[in-house]
């Protein structure tokens, strides 16, 4: 059976409000860290470049050893030899942040979560919409 993860992006300030759950791994971009949640601990790596393309990362000529994170596919690699993809292609990303700290323009396929709503980018209008609202939820049994 495989494994279930789940992958996170946000900033430093909001690393604490996610809890610890088996699977996760968590891109901070703010410190350039990343974080994988296992056996009920938080593991914190720091050795990783922040790549924007996937060109750039094709491109390196003499690649050290260590973790490649491309911005623009939200794909993390591992170069130890070879490059090995460690995260899926196929995944929306997650970013955690406040409103006012989303980026000036959105991602398509990116989901933007703040404490009382999700969001995402609408390439159309080039604005946020939002498609879950915390407020107007329901517990079950009401």
């Amino acid at each position: 059976m495989s494994a279930i993860v789940k992958f996170y992006y946000t900033v430093n300030s909001k690393l604490a409000e996610l809890p610890i759950v088996d699977g996760q791994v968590i891109f901070v971009s703010d410190t350039k860290k990343f974080y994988l949640d296992m056996n009920g601990l938080r593991l914190g790596y720091s050795d990783i470049q922040v790549l924007a393309a996937e060109s750039d990362r094709t491109s390196i000529l003499a690649p050290t050893e260590g973790f490649y994170f491309v911005d623009e596919t939200n794909v993390l690699w591992r170069y130890k030899g070879g490059w090995k993809q460690v995260t899926p292609t196929n995944t929306a990303p997650v970013i955690f942040l406040e409103y006012e700290d989303f980026p000036p323009t959105g991602k398509e396929n990116t989901l933007y979560v703040t404490s009382d709503a999700t969001y995402k980018w609408d390439v159309l209008t080039s604005t946020y919409i939002c498609i879950a609202n915390k407020t107007e939820w329901k517990e079950l049994g009401e």
